[in-house]
Formats: C-alpha cells, sequence, structure tokens
C-alpha cells in the first residue's frame, strides 16, 4: 500500500472513530436519581413486578427483583423462564450494570431505573429530585382511582405515568420506550 493510501486511510478510520464517540455522548443521560440516603429513608425490601418494555424495535418482558443491600440497592431482571436477564447495582451515586443478554446491550438501564423509582416512590420525594432538575411534578387522581403523574417543565412533558388497576404505564418521550409494570406482590405510590 503506497503512502497516500495509507494516510487516506488513517484520516479515515480517525474521522469514523470521532463520529462513533460523538454520537455515544449523544445519548442523553439520565439525571434525578434518589441518593441512597433518600432510598434508605423509603427502604425498598424484596420488591417483585413484572415489567414489559417497548424500546426503539425491541419488546422485553420480565421479572424484576429489586432488594436494598447495606450499601447498594441491587436489581435482578429474570426472564419468564428464569433466565438472568440483567443485573444492576445502584450505589445513589451510578447504576452499575452488572451483567446483560446481548440483546440488552443498549438499554438506557439508568432511565430505566430512575423511571421505575419515580414511579412507585411516594410523590414528595419524587417532587425533591425533579425540583433539583428543573422540573415540575404534577399529579392528579382521576374518578376511577387512576394515578396520573406528569414530570417535565411547564412547555414540554418529558415523563407520563399513570397507575391503574394494579399497573403502571410509563412513556418517557425523551429516550423514547414505553414500561409497563405489574405489581406482583405490593401496592405502587399512593396519593399525597
Amino acid at each position: 500500500m503506497d503512502q497516500n493510501r495509507w494516510q487516506s486511510c488513517k484520516i479515515s478510520i480517525s474521522m469514523l472513530l470521532l463520529l462513533l464517540i460523538a454520537g455515544c455522548q449523544l445519548r442523553p443521560v439520565a439525571k434525578g436519581l434518589p441518593t441512597f440516603t433518600q432510598l434508605q429513608q423509603y427502604n425498598i425490601q424484596n420488591r417483585q413486578d413484572q415489567v414489559d418494555i417497548k424500546w426503539r424495535d425491541q419488546s422485553f418482558a420480565f421479572l424484576l427483583y429489586q432488594q436494598q443491600q447495606q450499601d447498594h440497592l441491587h436489581v435482578l431482571a429474570l426472564s419468564l423462564t428464569g433466565q438472568v436477564l440483567f443485573e444492576l447495582h445502584y450505589d445513589g451515586d451510578q447504576v452499575n450494570v452488572i451483567q446483560r443478554i446481548d440483546a440488552m446491550k443498549y438499554l438506557p438501564f439508568d432511565f430505566v431505573l430512575r423511571d421505575i423509582l419515580w414511579a412507585t416512590l411516594p410523590a414528595s420525594m419524587v417532587q425533591q429530585q425533579v425540583q433539583t432538575l428543573g422540573l415540575n411534578l404534577t399529579q392528579t387522581v382521576g374518578q376511577h382511582g387512576q394515578i396520573q403523574r406528569e414530570i417535565g417543565t411547564t412547555n414540554k412533558v418529558q415523563l407520563k405515568i399513570l397507575q391503574q388497576n394494579g399497573n403502571i404505564q410509563i412513556n418517557n418521550l425523551n429516550v423514547p420506550y414505553q414500561m409497563t409494570i405489574t405489581a406482583a406482590d405490593q401496592q405502587f405510590f399512593q396519593p399525597e
């Protein structure tokens, strides 16, 4: 290979790497996860839910187990046949993906965890989190007991959460994805 051709290849590879890096940085970052101290106040103990997520052109259904450990929140997702799909640890600063299957390689786990917490924690705790981000939380209770939360700015809703009939529907309009949570053994948030 001659010198000019080699130089051209190096430039092309460098540009491709820069585009890949820039593309990775365009992914939004989930802000507003509660601190571990705040989660300890709520005391998540052995929570079990069935979760269905539609993200991009993929759909996932799994059982989600959350357990508060001494120094982190442990989250485990199992397929309906018992296969480990992903395992997360949240220490109050960051979401660490311990393992995941290849099909879930790019799932935005930090958003998924944050949105599950925002959908299941009391409104007062969520309000504290969203206010630090310059966002608002509005919560309304319907005639038939459904509870709706919307989180966003005054001009744009970023997250819609609807609890009704033992299910929570989450619609993240930024990432975007939709998630349905069915409580396996306990109630979700209550109106405050």
